[in-house]
C-alpha cells in the first residue's frame, strides 16, 4: 500500500486508513466513506450520512453494508440479511440489498404483533385476581 495521503485541510474531519479509504472513528467502529483518491467525495458522503441521508455505499471493513441512516432499527447479519434481535431471538427482514424494504416488513411485523405475556403481567393479575374479595352470590 502506498503512503498515506495528508488531509487536504486541517479541519478535514476524516483520517486515511491503511486499506486506501478515508474514515471516521464513530463510537469506537471505523466508518468508511470513500477512496484517498476522493476526499472531497468522502467528505459529501460523511455529510450525508450525518444529516441522515440514505445510502448504501457505505460499507464496513468485513464486507457488511452500513446502517442507511443513524437511527435505522436493524443491523447487517452475516447471513446476508437486515436483522433485529427482539427477545432473545434473531429475526430476519430482508436482504441487505434491500434495506428500505426490511424496513417496511420490520414495521409490519411490529403492527402485527399482539402484548405477549410477560412473568410480571402474570404475577399482576394472579395477584390482584387472589386478593380481591369474591362477586356476591347472585339470586335465582
Amino acid at each position: 500500500m502506498a503512503d498515506k495521503p495528508s488531509k487536504p485541510t486541517p479541519d478535514f474531519p476524516l483520517s486515511a486508513r491503511n486499506n486506501g479509504q478515508w474514515a471516521k472513528k464513530i463510537k469506537g467502529e471505523f466508518y468508511y466513506f470513500g477512496p484517498w483518491a476522493d476526499p472531497l467525495g468522502a467528505l459529501q458522503r460523511y455529510h450525508d450520512w450525518l444529516s441522515g441521508k440514505p445510502t448504501d455505499r457505505i460499507v464496513a471493513a468485513d464486507g457488511r453494508p452500513r446502517k442507511p441512516h443513524p437511527g435505522f432499527p436493524l443491523y447487517a447479519h452475516s447471513r446476508g440479511q437486515w436483522a433485529k434481535k427482539i427477545k432473545g431471538k434473531i429475526r430476519y427482514f430482508g436482504r441487505w440489498a434491500d434495506p428500505i424494504g426490511a424496513l417496511d416488513r420490520y414495521h409490519e411485523w411490529l403492527r402485527g404483533q399482539a402484548i405477549e405475556p410477560t412473568p410480571s403481567l402474570c404475577f399482576t393479575i394472579i395477584v390482584s385476581a387472589a386478593t380481591e374479595p369474591p362477586p356476591p352470590p347472585s339470586e335465582g
